[in-house]
């Protein structure tokens, strides 16, 4: 799967990314009997786009006994990493997607496969989300969801009021998206600070 993506990640749209993650579940129902108990796909699919997406040259570094980072050798003092620690005030936070430039954490990416609790889910996250933002000013947030809720329904709608009252946040449903994850992804996490922080 990830030569797949390696190899294709410049033409995959963001529901080609939605497909392979539900043919998979439906693998493992066919070979388990279930897929409960299963998670992680998700966040390993978007991580490892990004990871090609960002050239595909890092090495790694334990961060923790848990849990390593990723450092680009093209782009000086660029970090990516998953379930990465982050301490806010006495609260440690662990985003699904981080990117960091030195130790400034300036893009974080969320990832649901459903909004299950609607709502009351958007209104933990962006909590979460306001208190990063409080500690690494320059962040930029997009919360990935693969199986979005109806764009008539209150949840949508509180996503988008969201979105448009923080120019730092923006959403992305992967469900039956034609567009470029790869576009998405760069508009979303604004990746163009990337080379632009590497040079200063």
């Amino acid at each position: 799967m990830d030569k797949f993506i390696a190899k294709k990640y410049q033409t995959l749209k963001c529901g080609d990314i939605f497909e392979i993650y539900f043919k998979f579940l439906e693998a493992l129902q066919e070979f388990r009997g279930t897929s409960t108990g299963f998670t992680g796909l998700s966040e390993l699919l978007i991580f490892r786009f990004l990871y090609h997406q960002l050239g595909g040259s890092f090495k790694t570094h334990d961060r923790t006994s848990d849990s390593k980072e990723f450092i680009s050798e093209s782009h000086t003092n660029f970090k990516i990493g998953q379930g990465i620690s982050v301490n806010v005030d006495k609260r440690v936070i662990r985003p699904d997607i981080s990117i960091f430039h030195a130790e400034d954490l300036i893009a974080v990416a969320p990832i649901k496969v459903y909004l299950t609790k609607g709502i009351k889910e958007i209104d933990r996250e962006m909590e979460i989300l306001e208190e990063l933002k409080t500690r690494y000013p320059k962040l930029q947030a997009l919360l990935i969801i693969f199986r979005g809720p109806s764009e008539k329904g209150e949840t949508f709608r509180e996503l988008a009021k969201q979105k448009n009252i923080k120019e730092w946040f923006n959403f992305l449903i992967l469900e039956a998206n034609k567009e470029s994850l790869m576009k998405k992804l760069h508009q979303g996490l604004d990746l163009a600070r990337i080379t632009v922080a590497s040079l200063n």
